[in-house]
C-alpha cells in the first residue's frame, strides 16, 4: 500500500509543481516560512509541499500517515484545478482527472487499512 502511495505522489509532484514554476517564483520552490514574500505568495501552501515532497526527500523516511495526508493535499488540489477548467473529475477521462479518482480510491484504502484494528 506504501508503494502505491508513493507511486501516486509521483504524479501528484508535477501536477503541484506546475504551480510553482520557475518562473512565477523568483525563490524557485525555496519555501521560507519566515519571508514576507512566501508568506504572502498565493502558492505558499503547494510550494511548502512541493519543498517537503521534492525528488530529494526521503519519502520512505516519511510515515504512511504523513504519505497519505500529502496524497490528500495533491488530490485536493487537483479538483480545484480540474474544476477550474472546467473538467468533471468524476467522469473526465484525462490523465488528471483518472489520477484524481484513483488516487481518492488509494486514500480510502490507505486510511481503512491504518484505523482497522489489527
Amino acid at each position: 500500500m506504501r508503494g502505491e502511495v508513493i507511486r501516486s505522489l509521483r504524479f501528484a509532484r508535477s501536477l503541484v509543481g506546475n504551480a510553482v514554476a520557475p518562473e512565477r517564483c523568483p525563490f524557485h520552490r525555496l519555501h521560507n516560512a519566515a519571508s514576507v514574500e512566501c508568506r504572502e505568495c498565493r502558492h505558499a501552501q503547494s510550494c511548502r509541499w512541493i519543498c517537503d515532497l521534492d525528488e530529494n526527500a526521503s519519502l520512505a523516511q516519511k510515515t504512511t500517515r504523513e504519505l497519505i495526508s500529502a496524497l490528500g493535499f495533491a488530490v485536493d488540489y487537483g479538483v480545484s484545478v480540474a474544476l477550474q477548467y472546467g473538467h468533471d473529475w468524476g467522469s473526465c477521462s484525462c490523465e488528471s482527472c483518472s489520477w484524481i479518482r484513483d488516487s481518492q480510491h488509494l486514500i480510502g484504502e490507505a486510511v481503512g487499512r491504518i484505523d482497522s484494528p489489527s
